[in-house]
């Protein structure tokens, strides 16, 4: 795959407008020509010599801004997006690029679907902003390549583009402008804790819940009897045995769960100021595995084992819930995987023995907090269970290579992945280490 810059003469635009015109409703779709015209950047997505889709960006002082970005039906799902995006992002280092998506809040009809594009562009290095824009009633999330999004500057490139175009012209402003507070009728034992207080909506992680940060607290409103709300048990099951935030008071009202925590102090692990810090990381992360370690995993009521698993990942596929644009690029396709199935049997067929403790079911650096000194504690631990100490040693080395390698857009020259496993006095097990990645593809 690459991606090769287009004008008004390219043999290949009438096959990017055909793909434009399928994949961008009517009302929302701009012809490539009049981009181009306007002073855009047009890129073709190239496969093997074919127009797979394209990307049109306006550039700006520091700022690239991804106005439409589509690719062709029958390739969809196969990790050209996301690697067009990954692309895009080091052909311009330094830039800010800049994305927008419909914001995945709890009263959105189609909140599945966007949290699946959501979750497709914090995988393939953009950063939530905390930033929101708003066209025709519909909020959208902003999201950048850099954790330090340019707000004063990208509001000064929306007025730029006033004078360019005549619409889709960004309005940016922080926190959802229906913030739930005051849209929803806050429980009586919630609003008892946080007496009035107004919270800061979250501008960081995956959790396709609404966050709202107290100075003290975190507030979490998501629909009731989702997956995403097991932690309310596992947070008071940790509760004394790990660093975990206390759950200060939960309830169920008029279809939605809230759940109101005390706030981990400190800062997540993928901070820039604490990658740049390869001792301290490493030693945090060490720490963290053996707290979850030290804990008797004969007292845990939550089983996260390889069965288990799998016979989710089958559920999925099986009802055609399985979304294959979550999985690395290289999981499926050519020297990959045929499809999904194909991967499911070949898990069925390698389940390794299992070295069993409580693991976190999520071991990323985003969820792991440090005060710059030590080890301070652990968040979304939705996932957390018995289940092989592997697990976690596999996601964290993931973790670690994609925040340090580029995948992110920065790169970290002095941390080195396997170096999890002296810190956490584990040898490297190349096997283990491929199956548990691969099967958190299917979870």
């Amino acid at each position: 795959m690459k991606i090769r810059e287009m004008t008004a003469a390219s043999g290949e635009l009438p096959a990017l407008e055909a793909i434009n015109e399928e994949a961008i409703p009517e009302m929302e779709r701009c012809a490539l020509a009049d981009m181009l015209a306007t002073g855009a950047k047009v890129f073709c997505i190239d496969v093997e010599g074919e127009p797979a889709g394209y990307m049109a960006v306006r550039c700006w002082r520091n700022f690239l801004y991804l106005a439409f970005f589509a690719v062709r039906a029958d390739l969809r799902s196969a990790g050209i997006g996301g690697e067009a995006v990954r692309e895009l992002i080091r052909r311009y280092p330094d830039r800010q690029v800049v994305v927008e998506y419909e914001a995945p809040d709890v009263c959105s009809g189609n909140r599945d679907e966007r949290l699946r594009r959501k979750g497709f562009y914090l995988r393939n290095g953009f950063y939530e902003t905390g930033w929101r824009t708003c066209y025709d009633g519909t909020e959208f999330e902003i999201g950048c390549s850099v954790p330090d999004f340019d707000a004063e500057g990208f509001k000064a490139f929306a007025d730029y583009l006033s004078g360019i175009v005549s619409d889709h012209i960004p309005n940016p402003y922080y926190g959802s402008g229906t913030a739930p507070e005051d849209t929803l009728r806050m429980p009586d034992s919630i609003a008892a804790v946080l007496g009035g207080r107004k919270g800061k909506t979250d501008g960081l992680g995956k959790s396709g819940a609404q966050v709202l940060l107290f100075e003290d607290y975190v507030l979490k409103i998501r629909p009731a009897g989702g997956w995403d709300t097991a932690d309310v048990q596992i947070l008071r099951w940790l509760a004394g045995k790990a660093p975990v935030p206390q759950v200060a008071a939960h309830e169920v009202m008029d279809g939605r769960d809230w759940l109101l925590m005390t706030r981990i102090r400190g800062k997540e692990l993928c901070k820039p100021e604490i990658m740049n810090q390869p001792v301290l990381l490493l030693d945090c992360m060490a720490e963290a595995l053996h707290t979850l370690w030290s804990i008797p995993v004969d007292d845990c009521p939550f089983e996260k084992s390889v069965a288990d698993n799998l016979a989710h990942a089958e559920t999925a596929i099986l009802d055609g819930r399985f979304d294959p644009s979550d999985c690395e690029p290289e999981t499926f396709g050519p020297g990959g995987f045929e499809n999904p199935k194909a991967l499911l049997d070949w898990l069925k067929s390698h389940r390794p023995g299992e070295d069993r403790v409580v693991t976190h079911g999520d071991f990323c650096l985003p969820n792991l907090f440090t005060d710059g000194k030590k080890f301070t504690g652990f968040i979304d631990v939705g996932s957390a269970g018995a289940g092989d100490r592997w697990m976690d040693l596999a996601l964290g080395w993931r973790s670690l290579k994609h925040n340090s390698d580029g995948h992110y857009g920065k790169v970290y020259p002095d941390i080195n992945p396997d170096d999890l496993f002296r810190a956490a006095g584990v040898p490297k097990d190349e096997e283990k280490l491929r199956y548990y990645i691969l099967l958190d593809e299917l979870n």
